[in-house]
């Protein structure tokens, strides 16, 4: 295959996502009213069904997102910088976008219908799930998973300007789960660390080794720029490390590549087995299970179980018949950024 040929297919290409991006246009101007999320969701499931390629699947959610007629679009965590807010910005603008201190923050915006979407990070593939994020679901009996983005996660060290190697820094500042992915690396790097102050995002971090002296942070090369740290290394991760995050709102859909529910059941034997042998006997594919306390009495738990494919109404009643009980998360999209 020669260049021309190559020059032809993107000539093509862009032709093509002209043309979609125009039509998209003109059948949200007719058939979808501002801020109609339920409708606009369903839309985008159906369109997105027809495709597997992952980035055309987030530019088509960033095409009808783009025309929401409202002042702020999705909340997520901040301040400007984190991975949280790196992912909003590849479905919604920037000035639409609410930044949040905490996660359980976000999900209350969208509870309370301050915006109609929410970004918040929900599993890590080394550090596993994001408790305060799935404690805020289950609390949140409005709030609905409608997409999930895999997205890579690279970290690097920066450090204040007084610091001339790494041997000089004596404070860390970090998100806990960053420190985690990296915490082996890190150790090794900054020998001389007297203090790891944990904070609530890793933008919170650098904005903080701003302010001080003798002092780095963990956080991506992109967050490390944009509040002016030198960088001292980079990819410091221990290895190669992907952040679901979720994209939320108050609508759920009954379709998608795969469904999340939260569920508590009978404390007696074979509670657990009672639930997971329907979906051997279904045969269908569990991609995650996991428990949490209720932190509502000592020693009680909730289950998280994620799995593939829809939750049809036959399947949802027999769950109902040996939970105690059942809060679907919805049906989601699964994508990926990279």
């Amino acid at each position: 295959m020669d260049i021309n040929v190559l020059r032809e297919l993107v000539r093509k290409l862009d032709s093509d996502l002209n043309s979609l991006s125009a039509a998209l246009q003109s059948y949200m101007r007719r058939h979808l009213s501002s801020c109609n999320v339920r409708d606009l969701l369903s839309v985008l499931a159906s369109l997105v069904s027809e495709c597997r390629n992952s980035r055309l699947r987030l530019m088509l959610a960033e095409l009808m997102f783009r025309d929401l007629d409202c002042e702020y679009k999705v909340a997520t965590l901040g301040p400007e910088g984190t991975f949280s807010h790196e992912v909003s910005l590849k479905l919604f603008s920037a000035d639409s976008i609410l930044l949040c201190t905490t996660i359980r923050d976000v999900i209350k915006a969208v509870r309370d219908g301050v915006t109609p979407f929410g970004v918040a990070p929900f599993e890590n593939s080394l550090e596993g799930i994001v408790h305060e994020t799935l404690d805020s679901l289950e609390e949140s009996d409005s709030v609905y998973i409608n997409m999930c983005i895999e997205h890579r996660v690279n970290f690097c060290v920066a450090v204040s300007d007084d610091v001339r190697t790494l041997d000089d820094v004596e404070l860390l500042y970090a998100n806990p789960y960053a420190y985690q992915q990296c915490r082996n690396n890190v150790r090794a790097l900054l020998r001389n660390v007297k203090s790891v102050i944990y904070v609530s995002s890793t933008a919170e971090s650098a904005r903080a080794v701003r302010e001080s002296r003798k002092a780095a942070c963990i956080v991506s090369k992109s967050c490390a720029l944009l509040y002016g740290l030198r960088i001292a290394a980079e990819h410091v991760e221990d290895q190669e490390t992907y952040t679901k995050f979720v994209l939320l709102s108050r609508t759920s859909l009954s379709e998608g590549d795969r469904t999340g529910l939260i569920f508590t059941i009978p404390h007696r034997p074979g509670s657990l087995y009672s639930v997971l042998e329907i979906f051997a006997r279904r045969g269908i594919n569990l991609t995650m299970i996991y428990s949490r306390p209720t932190r509502k009495r000592p020693w009680q738990y909730y289950f998280y179980l994620e799995f593939e494919g829809s939750l049809v109404e036959d399947l949802e009643r027999e769950l109902s018949r040996v939970c105690h009980s059942l809060r679907p998360l919805g049906s989601y999209l699964v994508t990926s950024s990279y």
